[in-house]
């Protein structure tokens, strides 16, 4: 994944229009969580459980960071000159990387944290999470 510069405050402003409202993703997103298994809210964002699975995952997430992650991409597409479309629901794309992901947690769970890095979720431990929370972590 290459490193992203700070977009100007102008691209985010000129991007955020083009994100549908966040209790639209996040009504999307929750609705797609919950084919692969529990989720309930908790400090920090969901705690989520696969079905059959003993274990659970913090998803490090909430409305605002999912829908700033889509107002940052399309930021920076157009600074590179890229066509973006505008985001009026959360694209396939975005969701089969979902599915992926939670088909390769596989327990013991080596990260107790999973992270929305740039539009893919990654997994990461206590120390990253930390750094994340705080606004150092990448």
């Amino acid at each position: 994944m290459e490193e992203r510069q700070e977009l100007p405050s102008q691209a985010i402003v000129q991007a955020d229009s083009a994100v549908a409202p966040e209790g639209t993703l996040w009504a999307q997103f929750l609705g797609e969580l919950g084919k692969y298994g529990m989720y309930r809210a908790a400090v920090g964002g969901l705690q989520f459980q696969q079905r059959g699975e003993s274990g659970s995952r913090l998803f490090v997430i909430s409305p605002t960071r999912l829908r700033d992650a889509f107002v940052r991409d399309i930021a920076y597409h157009r600074l590179r000159g890229d066509h973006v479309d505008p985001v009026e629901r959360l694209p396939q794309w975005f969701l089969d990387g979902l599915f992926e992901f939670i088909g390769a947690i596989e327990e013991p769970y080596d990260h107790r944290f999973v992270v929305l890095v740039g539009l893919q979720f990654q997994p990461a431990d206590e120390e990253q999470y930390a750094l994340r929370d705080q606004g150092t972590g990448t």
